[in-house]
């Protein structure tokens, strides 16, 4: 998180340790000499992306508070990333929006799948909501499904069995 706000990994702290010297996660250390690589070409290098994993100058590089989970009351994670990445994950998530108003059940599930394969890190809320609309979008189907059987019904034991099944489809909707 400090290095997505700028913070210098290369600084001593008053014992004149730096970062890199105290870290023991091995990706810690990677990422640290990754900006101290990328510093010695670039002084402006300073914000890394937690998508691309890359650094960038503060003029590229978006940051914003964000809900880290679908159940988060507020928003408690900062998260970082240039405006490369931004700008494709924004994408998605308008993609995200759109198959969800199309009451389309494979054309959003295939979206889901697609932010899931690629651990694409689209708003948490978002895709909580979206994966409710395909729960409801499947009962939907089912129900429209089980209506187009009973377009002619020979008889009275035929409709009461009917309700039955409709109403059960509408709990467990």
């Amino acid at each position: 998180m400090l290095l997505a706000w700028g913070a210098r990994g290369g600084i001593r702290n008053t014992r004149g340790h730096e970062a890199k010297e105290l870290a023991t996660n091995q990706d810690i250390i990677h990422l640290l000499e990754e900006q101290e690589k990328g510093l010695a070409i670039n002084p402006l290098l300073l914000h890394w992306c937690s998508n691309c994993k890359k650094f960038f100058e503060k003029d590229k590089f978006d940051l914003q508070w964000i809900f880290e989970k679908h159940d988060s009351t507020s928003k408690d994670k900062l998260d970082g990333k240039c405006l490369g990445c931004r700008t494709i994950l924004d994408a998605h998530e308008e993609d995200l929006k759109k198959k969800m108003t199309e009451h389309n059940y494979e054309s959003l599930k295939l979206k889901i799948e697609f932010v899931q394969d690629m651990g694409l890190e689209v708003a948490a809320k978002l895709l909580q909501e979206s994966e409710e609309v395909l729960e409801k979008f499947r009962t939907q189907d089912k129900m429209r499904a089980f209506l187009g059987t009973l377009k002619r019904v020979d008889n009275y034991k035929t409709i009461l069995r009917s309700v039955g099944i409709i109403d059960e489809m509408v709990n467990d909707a």
